[in-house]
């Protein structure tokens, strides 16, 4: 990715350039790339990593982490959706963590939820950290 990102600095350069001299007489043009997108390699093409491959990835990624691990979502959190956690949780059970512990918050305060319901965000450490000691 950080290839990807550099490649797309160093095309946005060259439009500038492009754009900026009046004696290069190039076209004005635009160069769009998806952070996923591998850029163009010897032969011209390019490829983008499937979502399986992301997955993948990013289960290699955690291979390592087999502690007890608490995820919570909190339903009304538009920063992080429990979409996301659950999916980091998913991920940490595909890499064959087997205490993982994901508790879904119906809580109004969305992401400030951990600062401010102490009652509801409490009760589910409680809940971890009781199922992870057996």
């Amino acid at each position: 990715r950080n290839h990807a990102i550099a490649e797309f600095e160093r095309q946005q350069n060259n439009v500038d350039k492009d754009n900026t001299s009046s004696t290069s007489g190039g076209a004005n043009r635009a160069v769009c790339m998806n952070i996923n997108e591998q850029p163009e390699s010897a032969t011209g093409q390019s490829r983008m990593e499937t979502g399986e491959e992301i997955e993948d990835d990013l289960v290699a990624g955690v291979s390592d982490v087999m502690q007890p691990a608490l995820v919570l979502g909190v339903q009304s959190d538009i920063l992080f959706p429990v979409k996301q956690q659950k999916e980091i949780a998913d991920i940490l059970r595909r890499a064959g963590n087997t205490k993982v512990t994901y508790y879904e918050l119906d809580a109004l305060y969305g992401h400030d939820t951990f600062l401010i319901d102490f009652v509801t965000v409490g009760a589910a450490i409680k809940g971890h950290l009781e199922n992870s000691s057996r």
